[in-house]
């Protein structure tokens, strides 16, 4: 959609209530217009309110200016605590007062992220309109009238010389407490309330996730049968998003299930002071951040309820000591409700985490965090609160050893044999997300030419989203053609197959490769390496952050498809062994031990802790 250079332009920022800002504007203007990345954070409260048809999109994405990403997330990052100080002046007490009700230190952390998200969607949008020709010259620029927008516009200023025609819109973030409380009433009478004090006791509860059809990456990693048995373990659904496709397993396994959105209000001993705070604080709150004229913190501290309600009514109705995280970015209030009734969040590390200094991983808080390495442990140090933080070492080596001694069925099912094998993996792209389409598409081209350079090499694709049957309708209709054209001339190839509906496990896959390449600085490469298997990444985006960045030396980063190619060749020749590569220095810090035992060192840690707590 084409637009016009006396249209507006707006920066909703993160929350989708700013919608109610664009209506204001939508009043005196006949369009409006959005970055790529405002109008993919706020399209669908926009299609509720029928808005759709009168917002148009610039032409400017992030991809576009490779490094940009990551280093507006650097920069919110820096920024956090003085963003802190200049958005909640005078409001700092909310986080007292919620810790005190929740028994805990950690509602700073929490409030201090929703912050962080909204900066960063600020600074990405404006930085975006500072890099685009012409627009900065535009009739007008409008962002809502908060705290933390005019500090972002003033950092710029200084920082950047950047001073647009820029223009304040009453902020909406007041709607939070009504839209609150309609939620709150409709929970109240969709769960009704239950009768009765006894409750049952688990060691562990934790939501469905992963389900239980793969080797690591799955719900249960911490039953063991001699310490938590399936009978101490409850496993969650959240029905009302739709019923996890795993929960019909769980009473064939051994363990009790409860949907957790359903779950009875229970009336008993202790039930009026959770009920009062959540229907009482927040008026509390709103009347004096109302009185001190910065509404800053209304949305945040709303949606902290929202997402602990849940949580503190589980916990009222079962005894359970161990609270199992399934997200290595948020659930601070599932944490914090879990401390409040005596229990412990714990989070199993499951991925490379050292991608990027990320504003989603930075703000967390659990009770205990299981990382692979120091490494890990380390990123985002100043912003996150772990009470125990651990070093297990990568929780894949175990699976990824068995499944090597079980490789040759394997091989025999995806029709390799005795050959080699290179095995593409690739990761969520778009482009409003930091890898775009157009470097999805230089990927293709470069397992093209891997497999026409060697065509004796079975080359293998895993795709991260392996019930689809092909990227079609992940891909934009700006790339469609493109991308038809590279994903039907790769098909074609005899050497080359789509493994992703037959090989669940990442592991499984690198046990029989003889090279693995990943789409950016992701988990799969990561794996191999540590397990000994020679690996390479594919970035072209800009990304200078992870560790293994910044051994230019080294080429295990290529960034373009024939570069990468050369070297994939290099290594099936044996001119290259990117394992031999790598020090203890480099590796250690990403996996803490050589050994293949990190999931039995979690098991024993959380052994003692059930023992400990009761």
């Amino acid at each position: 959609m084409g637009t016009s250079p006396s249209e507006p332009v707006f920066i909703p920022g993160d929350s989708p209530l700013q919608a109610f800002s664009l209506l204001l504007l939508l009043l005196v203007h006949d369009r409006i217009l959005l970055t790529p990345h405002a109008f993919e954070r706020m399209k669908r409260t926009l299609a509720r309110l029928g808005l759709e048809g009168r917002i148009g999109i610039l032409d400017c994405k992030a991809g576009d200016h490779p490094g940009l990403w990551y280093e507006t997330n650097l920069e919110t990052l820096r920024l956090a605590e003085e963003a802190w100080r200049a958005a909640t002046a005078g409001t700092a007490h909310l986080a007292s007062a919620y810790d005190r009700f929740f028994r805990s230190d950690k509602m700073d952390v929490f409030l201090k992220g929703q912050l962080a998200l909204e900066l960063f969607a600020v600074l990405l949008d404006l930085h975006l309109l500072r890099l685009t020709p012409d627009v900065p010259t535009r009739a007008a620029l409008f962002l809502p009238d908060t705290p933390l927008n005019r500090f972002a516009m003033d950092h710029l200023r200084k920082t950047r010389g950047f001073s647009p025609n820029a223009s304040w819109v009453m902020s909406m973030g007041w709607l939070a407490l009504p839209l609150y409380y309609l939620w709150l009433v409709r929970e109240v009478f969709r769960r009704g309330f239950r009768l009765g004090s006894e409750r049952k006791a688990y060691a562990v509860a934790r939501e469905l996730s992963d389900g239980f059809g793969r080797a690591v990456l799955r719900d249960d990693p911490m039953v063991d049968g001699r310490g938590i048995q399936p009978r101490d373990v409850l496993f969650l659904d959240r029905s009302r998003e739709s019923p996890h496709p795993a929960a019909g397993e769980c009473p064939e396994l051994g363990y009790d299930l409860q949907d957790l959105d359903t779950l009875p209000i229970p009336l008993g001993p202790g039930a009026a002071a959770p009920l009062l705070f959540y229907f009482v604080r927040p008026v509390l709150d709103a009347l004096r951040l109302a009185a001190q004229g910065n509404l800053q913190l209304l949305p945040a501290a709303a949606f902290f309820l929202k997402q602990s309600w849940p949580y503190d009514v589980l916990l009222r109705s079962f005894r359970v000591r161990l609270i199992s995280s399934n997200k290595d970015w948020g659930d601070v209030p599932q944490t914090m409700a879990a401390n409040r009734h005596g229990a412990r969040s714990f989070l199993i590390q499951w991925s490379d985490i050292t991608a990027y200094p990320e504003i989603h991983h930075a703000f967390i808080a659990h009770d205990l965090y299981f990382f692979w390495g120091e490494g890990h442990r380390d990123f985002h140090a100043g912003h996150k609160k772990i009470a125990q933080p651990l070093s297990t070492g990568c929780i894949f080596k175990a699976s990824f050893l068995e499944q090597r001694r079980r490789a040759d069925a394997l091989r025999e099912r995806i029709g390799l044999g005795r050959g080699r094998a290179v095995s593409f993996f690739d990761t969520t792209f778009g482009d409003v997300y930091e890898y775009p389409e157009a470097m999805f598409l230089r990927y293709l081209d470069s397992m093209r030419l891997c497999a026409r350079a060697l065509p004796e090499t079975l080359f293998l694709l895993k795709r991260k989203r392996f019930w689809l049957d092909s990227y079609d309708s992940l891909i934009s209709p700006t790339h469609r053609a493109a991308y038809r054209e590279r994903w039907d001339a790769l098909r074609t190839l005899p050497n080359f197959k789509d493994v992703s509906g037959s090989v669940r496990d990442p592991e499984a896959l690198i046990a029989v490769s003889d090279v693995v390449v990943t789409l950016a600085m992701t988990s799969p490469s990561t794996i191999a390496l540590l397990c000994g298997v020679d690996a390479l990444y594919y970035d072209d985006s800009g990304n200078r952050q992870h560790p293994f960045c910044r051994l230019p030396e080294k080429r295990l980063v290529l960034d373009a498809p024939q570069a990468l190619a050369d070297r994939v060749a290099e290594i099936l020749q044996g001119r290259a062994r990117p394992t031999q590569l790598l020090s203890e220095s480099d590796l250690r810090p990403l996996d803490a031990h050589r050994d293949a035992g990190a999931l039995e060192r979690i098991r024993d840690v959380l052994r003692a802790e059930l023992s400990s707590s009761k």
